[in-house]
């Protein structure tokens, strides 16, 4: 089966066939796109949650779909590393600064995989190719308010 639209979205437009790195680029691509969204419109709180829900039922949905053919969690699925980062962003201000700093807490996040984040990873199916990156994008989030809180 082609499957053309799972594909496309699993590897948020064929980023997730990069050589090195995809789950990197593809959270730069959806830090860029969070930052270009927010300049372009009101990116208001239910917009910004409708986005982050939106993001990850497709990537429930096409992980699920495509997990049987390329494999457990395949390094080409990078509709999480998106979701994930978006999550982090959730509800932040869209200044530079704090858009580099949820990069970065997001990927030592998503790299590292702490105790509850590897937990996460291990649900079966597509489920937990998203789940992972969830739990990230809500620890991530929580850290960077704390960082705000203390400034």
């Amino acid at each position: 089966m082609k499957r053309g639209f799972e594909k496309l979205s699993a590897t948020v437009l064929g980023i997730g066939f990069l050589p090195l790195a995809p789950g990197t680029w593809a959270s730069l691509a959806a830090m860029c796109a969070w930052f270009f969204i927010s300049q372009q419109i009101d990116f208001s709180f239910s917009l910004q949650l409708v986005a982050v829900l939106v993001s990850v039922i497709i990537g429930i949905w096409s992980s699920v779909r495509l997990e049987n053919e390329w494999g457990k969690d395949p390094s080409k699925i990078v509709i999480d590393e998106w979701a994930g980062m978006w999550i982090t962003l959730l509800f932040l201000p869209s200044d530079s600064w704090i858009l580099a700093l949820a990069f970065i807490v997001f990927r030592i996040l998503d790299i590292w995989k702490p105790s509850i984040i590897r937990k996460a990873e291990k649900i079966k199916g597509g489920w937990g190719v998203m789940m992972d990156d969830i739990v990230a994008g809500l620890i991530g989030n929580v850290l960077i308010r704390i960082v705000l809180w203390i400034i």
